[in-house]
């Protein structure tokens, strides 16, 4: 397992189908709770203990408690599938052997926290070196919500954090892209009944004139806060269809490419690994990555609505 530890930040939201339109989480629909939405259906899965066959992946949940408005707890996860053996590092001697149908569970600290009378909530989940669950939980409790509510979505996006967005600002927006990817083929190169793929790149530039720049902070704080950069970035009265957006920025006269569509390279992961160490605690222990998770809500809570929690 990683020993590396970090706490990533989520954006909840739950919009109409095909609409840009949020529901207040408190209220969907002007009737039903979010937080109470999601105690359902963690119960369910905590009873099932959900097996994903295709992916080999199992998921259980070992602790899921509410506090005020947050629901917060601990879900292990593993993959089965592989034949090992666990080895004794002093004697070499093997003192286990995992089968197939055995998986190695990792813990995962998560946090939801849903205010009432706001349509943007906060998910704040432990990660281990590069193995993170906001994939697994978003498999797990999308298709249940869209099975209750047919014509809304749930969504849960990364949030770039305040300090992380200024890094990103202080560069100078120089050129927009707007990219096209094609993929086809060509009959005319078909040989024995195969053919060659062709594929292609088109883009729609705008360039700043020399010396001067973009004003995009407006847009880009939108999509760092996890609006689709398709649909901040569209075009209006352009028929181009395309598939990414692509910002170039000078940062202390050096250039930049920033693809808006995927903001893992600005994506925000607070390292705790050292924090846990001078505490003497371990990544698994629960009280810690409550208080540490408690302080990054706090810092998240000022970003979204203004204001810290009680």
């Amino acid at each position: 397992m990683p020993s590396l530890s970090s706490l990533a930040v989520y954006v909840v939201k739950v919009r109409k189908k095909n609409h840009r339109q949020k529901e207040t989480l408190s209220s969907i629909l002007g009737e039903h709770d979010l937080l109470e939405i999601l105690k359902k259906y963690f119960a369910e899965i905590k009873k099932e203990s959900p097996d994903n066959e295709g992916s080999k992946i199992i998921l259980r949940v070992v602790r899921c408690i509410e506090e005020g408005r947050s629901l917060l707890g601990t879900v292990e996860t593993g993959e089965y599938g592989i034949e090992s053996v666990l080895c004794h590092r002093k004697t070499r001697a093997d003192v286990y052997k995992r089968t197939r149908d055995v998986a190695d569970m990792w813990p995962f600290f998560f946090h939801f926290h849903i205010p009432d009378g706001t349509d943007e909530g906060i998910l704040i989940i432990q990660r281990r070196g590069n193995y993170g669950i906001r994939q697994v939980l978003y498999e797990l409790l999308a298709p249940r919500f869209e099975k209750q509510f047919s014509d809304l979505r749930l969504r849960i996006e990364p949030l770039v954090l305040e300090k992380e967005f200024r890094k990103l600002m202080r560069g100078k927006a120089t050129e927009v892209r707007y990219c096209r990817y094609n993929r086809s083929s060509d009959p005319a190169d078909s040989v024995e009944g195969g053919h060659e793929e062709k594929y292609g790149t088109a883009m729609l530039i705008f360039k700043a004139k020399r010396g001067r720049y973009f004003n995009l902070a407006r847009q880009l704080r939108d999509v760092v806060t996890g609006e689709p950069a398709n649909e901040v970035f569209a075009l209006e009265d352009n028929d181009f269809k395309f598939d990414k957006v692509k910002v170039h920025l000078e940062q202390n006269g050096r250039p930049r490419q920033v693809d808006l569509n995927n903001l893992k390279n600005v994506r925000s992961y607070l390292p705790i690994t050292d924090k846990l160490e001078e505490l003497g605690k371990s990544p698994n222990d629960f009280d810690s990555l409550k208080a540490i998770a408690d302080e990054l809500l706090q810092e998240t809570r000022k970003q979204l609505y203004g204001r810290a929690g009680e």
